[in-house]
């Protein structure tokens, strides 16, 4: 079976395919994928950024306030106005101004002792302010126990149906080592979350350790407005509830407070998934897409390659008139015309191939067959030589066989004949002969009547016969010699046998090693020229066996295609 071969319109369809489209769909994906976890990148580092700038701010604020509350409540000034129990102008407009240059608002208080108001930028107290149990819990509390430390606290205010966070900071003012006031700072979560907003697109909560003070977004609160247990003291990537989140918690220098930057990666995933999908659909389309112009472009491309293979099949089964009609002005229509003057050229060459071998095989062959003359008309003119002193009569009747054989041989228009006309001519041959050797040369010719009609080059079986008497006699005083035929499977068999001395090996291996020789550079004639002239006329399975024993005879096989009708 042969080798398959592919086409060259799907080679470049193929090669459309995995060098164009491939590459850039693979590519894509990688970009895609890179820009997703840039993406991711940006989104964590954005948070991370946002989450350090507001705890820097919160930081910040806060500081300023923890030491404006630390320089009053050891101003000797103040500690005099507090000790004397009257409201003063002074402090209303230290807290007032130092309030208003803050980028967070709040509410101030001081108090005495007692937890009487003496000055506020409010005309109430604040509401987690209870008169009953001042000092039992909550911010004063904290202030008596803690005394010299600037305390931070988150209250938690009711307001109709809401609750809402305050950040509260105060410290007990001391004189003599004892408590004479307190002063108190309040920041409201709408103060907070000015501050806190515009900087990110996360949320943002700031809690202390479980309440939330402010929140950019009240998802991540309980009912109770404190930070969801799930969320708290959490850092990294988070998945709660089936949803995706980024979270960065800071802690506050100096205070009890916590920065939540919270980002929700659900979005984010939810719209590289959509344009995964809306990616992958729109590959799969220009995909097809290509992959339906690339087999038209391909298909259209190769056209002039199928004419031109269709050609060149053409040539392998003969048909050297299977010229190209391609007109384009590219390389292909250059190959077109170098493949139709080629045609051109095998053509002649082929003709003046055949006309030379022909001329060669001709000539060949008369110059093997001019060989058989001489060497035979040599041993003839000697045979009747030697007779004419023995009979006068038999020299005669030699004489006119031989004028009979030279008629039959001179002939040069006839070179293929029937075998009964070369039998009747190997007859008078061995008649000839006969009548020099006598009873010591014996013969039989039976060839099958079916076998006498058939066509075959004119003498053909007297240089074997020639052989046979003339190396039989060389150590045995009597020759038989048998002349058969037969047909088997279109070809005739014509056999020649004697019981002369026979061919040693070493003779034997030289005369097969000759017959098959293309020339013949030895003084062996007669077989080598039998040989040479079938195969040149019938081709190289026709031609002649030898077979022989030393002592016992030689059998020479010739083969022959049955031929009915003179070539």
């Amino acid at each position: 079976m042969g080798k398959k071969y592919k086409k060259y319109s799907e080679v470049i369809r193929n090669t459309i395919i995995w060098y164009g489209i491939v590459p850039i769909i693979v590519l894509s994906l990688v970009a895609y994928l890179i820009l997703f976890i840039w993406g991711n990148k940006l989104i964590v580092k954005e948070n991370t950024d946002s989450n350090k700038k507001i705890s820097k701010l919160m930081e910040e604020n806060l500081s300023e306030y923890s030491l404006l509350i630390e320089n009053i409540s050891k101003d000797e000034g103040i500690i005099s106005i507090i000790n004397d129990g009257v409201k003063s102008q002074k402090i209303y407009e230290i807290l007032y101004k130092f309030v208003n240059k803050r980028s967070v608002k709040s509410n101030f208080y001081v108090f005495d002792k007692d937890g009487n108001m003496i000055v506020s930028n409010k005309n109430i107290k604040p509401k987690y302010i209870s008169d009953d149990n001042l000092f039992m819990w909550g911010i004063f509390s904290r202030m008596r126990l803690r005394k010299e430390e600037v305390i931070t606290m988150v209250n938690k205010v009711q307001q109709d149906k809401y609750t809402y966070g305050t950040l509260t900071l105060g410290k007990a003012i001391n004189y003599n080592d004892e408590i004479i006031g307190y002063i108190v700072f309040d920041f409201s979560e709408e103060d907070i979350f000015n501050l806190i907003t515009g900087y990110t697109t996360s949320d943002i909560i700031i809690t202390d350790k479980h309440n939330i003070i402010a929140a950019t977004n009240n998802k991540y609160s309980d009912q109770l407005y404190r930070l969801k247990n799930d969320f708290r003291q959490k850092d990294g990537y988070l998945k709660i509830e089936g949803k995706n989140y980024f979270v960065k918690v800071t802690s506050l220098k100096d205070t009890n407070l916590f920065v939540y930057t919270i980002t929700n990666l659900d979005f984010f995933n939810r719209a590289f998934l959509i344009g995964g999908i809306f990616l992958f659909v729109l590959f799969l389309i220009i995909f097809y897409i290509m992959l339906f112009i690339s087999k038209k472009v391909a298909y259209s491309k190769t056209l002039t390659i199928n004419e031109i293979v269709k050609a060149i099949e053409s040539i392998q089964e003969g048909n050297l008139d299977a010229k190209l009609k391609i007109e384009s002005e590219d390389e292909f229509g250059i190959i077109a015309k170098a493949y139709n003057n080629m045609l051109v050229d095998i053509k002649r060459l082929i003709e003046s191939n055949k006309e030379e071998v022909s001329l060669r095989m001709q000539s060949e062959i008369k110059q093997l067959e001019a060989q058989f003359n001489p060497h035979f008309l040599f041993n003839t003119l000697e045979t009747i030589r030697i007779m004419i002193k023995i009979d006068k009569n038999v020299a005669s009747d030699i004489i006119i066989n031989l004028s009979s054989l030279l008629r039959y041989g001179i002939n040069n228009e006839i070179h293929s004949v029937k075998i009964r006309d070369d039998i009747e001519y190997i007859k008078n041959y061995l008649a000839i002969l006969k009548y020099r050797f006598g009873d010591k040369l014996q013969f039989k010719i039976n060839i099958d009547d079916e076998v006498l009609d058939a066509i075959v080059p004119k003498l053909l079986l007297q240089p074997i016969i020639e052989n046979s008497i003339k190396y039989g006699f060389e150590k045995k005083s009597t020759i038989n010699l048998n002349i058969t035929s037969m047909i088997n499977d279109e070809k005739i068999y014509i056999v020649i046998e004697d019981n002369g001395c026979g061919i040693n090996k070493e003779r034997m291996k030289y005369i097969k090693e000759l017959i098959y020789k293309k020339q013949n550079d030895t003084d062996t004639i007669g077989l080598y020229n039998v040989q040479r002239r079938l195969r040149l006329i019938y081709g190289d399975e026709y031609g002649i066996d030898i077979n022989s024993s030393e002592g016992e005879g030689t059998t020479v096989k010739i083969i022959l295609p049955y031929i009915k009708k003179e070539v």
